[in-house]
């Protein structure tokens, strides 16, 4: 069984079952044992809402809040799905060594949806191209918290730069999802 905990809704029951044949026969032992299994389901009850309330992908509000405490992420003016997404990245950030894939996945995870191109720019620098798509511009907060977010993970004496783009963005010839410069979108830097 391991780390799994297992809940157990019949702790009356089990606890009839267990009495000797003898005992089982008289009905005032047996509605001891279950008047004393009852309360002994309350608190099975009790631990285990509060166990699974509190698990990372259940918990909420004021749980959550601890998980982004325990992690290093503050909430801010975020909800909890959003705070949600950003504590898991946090805690990758906080696992990471800063290699190329783990800064790619680690964009992906927050700025979603959205495709992430990464370019290497000599001698020390790269880029991270947000393209968004029609999902459209990320708000400013959360902007902000990519940003944030991304940094910290960038390694130290590397340039890094991040641009946010959206369906129908300028960009060059050799482009293929770019628009001409006289009909597209402005990109931004995060």
């Amino acid at each position: 069984m391991g780390d799994t905990i297992v809940f157990i809704p019949d702790h009356r029951a089990r606890a009839v079952r267990h009495l000797l044949a003898q005992w089982r026969c008289q009905p005032n032992q047996t509605a001891i044992v279950q008047a004393l299994a009852g309360a002994v389901q309350s608190i099975e009850n009790d631990c285990f809402s509060l166990l699974v309330s509190t698990t990372f992908t259940a918990a909420s509000d004021r749980d959550l809040d601890y998980w982004g405490l325990l992690v290093g992420e503050p909430r801010g003016a975020l909800g909890d799905v959003d705070y949600r997404v950003m504590i898991g990245a946090r805690i990758l950030v906080n696992k990471s060594i800063s290699t190329r894939d783990e800064i790619i996945t680690i964009a992906q995870i927050i700025t979603a949806p959205s495709t992430i191109v990464h370019r290497d720019i000599y001698p020390a620098c790269f880029s991270l191209d947000v393209l968004r798509g029609s999902a459209g511009f990320m708000s400013d907060a959360r902007a902000r918290r990519v940003a944030r977010l991304l940094r910290s993970i960038k390694p130290a004496g590397v340039c890094m730069i991040i641009v946010e783009s959206v369906e129908g963005y300028f960009g060059f010839a050799n482009d293929p999802d770019a628009s001409p410069l006289d009909v597209g979108v402005w990109s931004r830097a995060l």
